[in-house]
């Protein structure tokens, strides 16, 4: 059975009589300067805002802005520029953190350094919290950085860590610091047996996330014994012993 050969007939642009596609009346590249065209014969409203840095007043699409121009271009130089130590093809406060909280780390988890020293790996500087969070908090702090240098009342340096509390506080972000990682367990364990772990008891986390610090997730643990003694979860006020 033969197919016949249909002509399919040739269309061209209007403009420019190059050959254009189905359902159109221009090619691609005329069509392109025609929305560029419409776009600059159209105008634009323009915000008439203060800067929050130099208080000159400066014309801005967006109603949100909050520095002029020169200002902005300022936040830009001071961007991180993520000098971090590292160890082999992983970095050292990463490294850090998978350790301390017992896992991998997350696609979408950011290890975040609270005095903005990206050399600086105490677990007293070191925070993770999600990777869009820790972008927006950046984004606020290069804003704040040159309002407050601007100002010329306070020291960045000395500024920087309660700028970002605040800021993580009032957003509502949820952000894991290191150091309150690391011994918050037991102050949990503490807690519910009403009294202080003894030298051959560690906590242990069942399921290996030391993020997880749900009453229902640690068990003590009897370093001699080798034997769980107390399981925090089955109760508040009560605690079962389990023996081999």
């Amino acid at each position: 059975m033969s197919i016949e050969n249909k002509e399919i007939e040739q269309l061209f642009c209007k403009k420019c009589s190059g050959p254009r596609e189905v359902g159109r009346k221009l090619c691609r590249p005329c069509n392109l300067e025609r929305l560029k065209e419409s776009a600059r014969s159209k105008s634009r409203y323009m915000w008439t805002i203060t800067c929050s840095a130099c208080n000159k007043e400066f014309q801005a699409w967006r109603k949100t802005s909050v520095l002029c121009s020169s200002c902005f271009k300022i936040s830009k130089i001071n961007k991180n520029n993520n000098n971090y130590l590292k160890s082999g093809s992983s970095t050292d406060h990463r490294i850090i953190a998978e350790e301390v909280i017992g896992r991998k780390l997350h696609i979408d988890e950011i290890v975040h350094h609270i005095n903005d020293n990206p050399k600086d790996n105490r677990l007293d500087n070191l925070m993770i919290m999600k990777r869009a969070d820790h972008t927006s908090l950046h984004s606020y702090l290069r804003t704040q950085q040159i309002i407050i240098e601007q100002s010329n009342e306070l020291n960045w340096n000395d500024s920087i860590i309660s700028v970002a509390d605040k800021w993580i506080e009032q957003q509502g972000i949820t952000a894991t610091k290191l150091s309150y990682v690391k011994h918050k367990h037991r102050e949990i364990a503490e807690f519910v047996l009403k009294r202080s772990l003894r030298s051959n008891e560690y906590v242990h986390h069942l399921d290996n996330d030391r993020t997880n610090n749900e009453i229902s997730n640690l068990v003590v643990i009897d370093k001699r014994a080798s034997k769980i003694t107390k399981v925090l979860g089955f109760t508040k006020s009560h605690h079962r012993e389990i023996y081999e």
